[in-house]
């Protein structure tokens, strides 16, 4: 499972955390006799390509400076200054409303907290 947890001030993320995966077992072998696992790793694939792009999207398409610590199988990302620009805030409502989405359809795969 994936845990997110997210704080949000002003319509703005100052902090985002996840930390897991979805399924951590594929092979396409497997993928083939169990549909589920080939499944799993697909939301693992969604989940991952929403969270960089968010965050490339932040760095390369506003100057609001945030904080990141990535590993395998985990993220971190901190606001480093609260006055942003609209831009910003799009981007963090959007990136949001993605995770929404995959929480609503996967919700056993997903552990989606937000804070305001």
């Amino acid at each position: 499972m994936i845990k997110v947890t997210i704080k949000i001030k002003n319509d703005k993320i100052f902090l985002y955390k996840s930390d897991g995966h979805a399924t951590s077992f594929f092979t396409p072998l497997k993928s083939f006799f169990f549909p589920k696992i080939a499944k799993y790793n697909s939301i693992c694939a969604a989940f991952s390509t929403l969270e960089w792009t968010f965050i490339y999207s932040v760095e390369n398409l506003t100057s609001d400076a945030i904080e990141k610590k990535i590993s395998p199988g985990k993220c971190q990302i901190n606001l480093l200054k609260e006055d942003t620009k609209k831009d910003f805030t799009l981007l963090c409502q959007s990136f949001v409303i993605g995770l929404k989405m995959l929480h609503q359809n996967y919700p056993k795969m997903i552990d989606l907290k937000i804070e305001s």
